[in-house]
């Protein structure tokens, strides 16, 4: 028998034997970072539950059900969800802001009970913690597609305080509302770039008309935090539309390193990657053209035929050249 289930053997029989006092209350605790520890925490909880479920809850029972619960939302959205809905009720007191602010950036998912807790907290608590919520509520409100609600949770808040996320609500509010170029400006005022801000950008620039300043951003955005292929992509089109071609090559040929598969059709990359091989066909060398157009044939609709033509004429200039 190993070390832990000699703790456990001893913590039982204390537990049976104790039922009441300080020293049930210890073994309790133990127990349940024992099953902790070992991955069970249903048994965890249903101990800790003993310890909470009182009229004067146990604090060092609710700090152990905070560590649960935190795991479980990052490793299990379903258990974490139904551990709140059991639990949840014994952590609405201000002592523990912090903790609920971290459970309802895990709540978004779920409605009601995101919308209840911050609710709870703008009422409750610290005037930062009042903010931050304001700022999750605004930034929900904003994804939901409601410009109006969204605003009034922003009203007020300083710039200096919040200054990056706050322009990321307001680069949403401006698309919402259709004023693209201030939210192509909110957005290149970002300090610290995040993936999303990338594709928050490219749906602005769509219809901006400053776009130089913005694509200069987006680019040095991607190189910074990185992305999917399909904003290499976009990033390529606006190159190679303001005439910087060689630009373009290089990050249509960013984007068919990340995701080399022409005929790939998941996620709706297929069409994306197809058209960044047939950019680098024009584009490129002759050898270089040739690999592109060979990948583009691989992919079965209209840009596979043209394709094949272009194959064929680079073997006939292929031939030619040998002769000559």
């Amino acid at each position: 028998m190993g070390k832990p289930d000699e703790a456990k053997s001893r913590l039982l029989e204390i537990r049976e034997k104790y039922p009441y006092g300080k020293e049930y209350d210890t073994a309790l605790l133990m127990l349940s970072r024992l099953y902790r520890n070992e991955g069970e925490s249903d048994r965890a909880v249903s101990l800790l539950k003993e310890l909470v479920f009182r009229r004067t809850p146990d604090k060092n029972a609710l700090k152990e059900l905070e560590t649960i619960i935190l795991d479980a939302e990052q490793r299990n959205p379903e258990e974490f969800l139904k551990l709140w809905n059991s639990v949840g009720r014994w952590f609405f007191e201000p002592s523990r802001s912090d903790f609920l602010l971290k459970v309802a950036k895990g709540l978004r998912s779920e409605v009601k009970p995101f919308l209840e807790l911050y609710a709870w907290l703008l009422k409750n608590g610290s005037y930062n913690e009042k903010v931050r919520s304001r700022l999750a509520l605004a930034n929900f409100f904003a994804d939901f597609g409601d410009a109006e609600t969204a605003s009034k949770y922003i009203q007020g808040i300083q710039l200096k305080s919040h200054r990056d996320a706050l322009l990321r609500i307001r680069a949403k509010i401006y698309l919402l509302n259709a004023e693209y170029q201030k939210a192509s400006d909110a957005v290149t005022s970002i300090k610290n770039i995040k993936q999303d801000d990338i594709v928050l950008l490219s749906s602005a620039l769509k219809h901006a008309k400053d776009t130089g300043k913005a694509v200069d951003f987006y680019e040095r955005a991607l190189n910074r935090a990185g992305g999917p292929a399909k904003e290499y992509i976009k990033l390529a089109d606006m190159l190679y539309e303001t005439g910087r071609r060689s630009d373009a090559v290089k990050y249509y040929g960013t984007a068919v390193s990340i995701n080399p598969g022409a005929k790939d059709k998941s996620a709706g990359t297929g069409n994306d990657m197809q058209w960044a091989y047939y950019r680098l066909s024009i584009l490129s060398s002759d050898e270089k053209s040739g690999d592109a157009l060979s990948a583009i044939r691989q992919g079965g609709d209209i840009l596979s035929g043209f394709a094949g033509a272009g194959l064929k004429e680079h073997a006939i200039k292929e031939r030619i050249s040998r002769i000559f």
